[in-house]
C-alpha cells in the first residue's frame, strides 16, 4: 500500500474526503499550491503521523483530520 505521498501537482483545495480511508498512509507533503484542506480530507487515515503543511494553507476545516491518531 501507499505509505508516503508527495503531491507535486496538487489542486488549490484538498476537497472533502480527498484521502479518506487511506489506512496505509503514513505521511504526506503538501505543496505551496494548496490553500485549503476541507472537511474530512484525511478522515480515518489511522496511520498518518507526518504531514507537511506549507504557509500557503490558510484554511483547515475543523474535521479535516477526524479519526486519526
Amino acid at each position: 500500500g501507499i505509505g508516503c505521498i508527495k503531491l507535486n501537482r496538487a489542486p488549490r483545495i484538498l476537497d472533502n474526503n480527498a484521502f479518506s480511508g487511506r489506512t496505509t498512509l503514513t505521511s504526506i507533503e503538501i505543496p505551496e499550491t494548496v490553500g485549503g484542506i476541507m472537511d474530512k480530507a484525511f478522515y480515518n487515515c489511522s496511520k498518518l503521523t507526518g504531514i507537511t503543511i506549507p504557509g500557503s494553507v490558510t484554511r483547515i476545516h475543523n474535521h479535516a483530520f477526524l479519526k486519526n491518531q
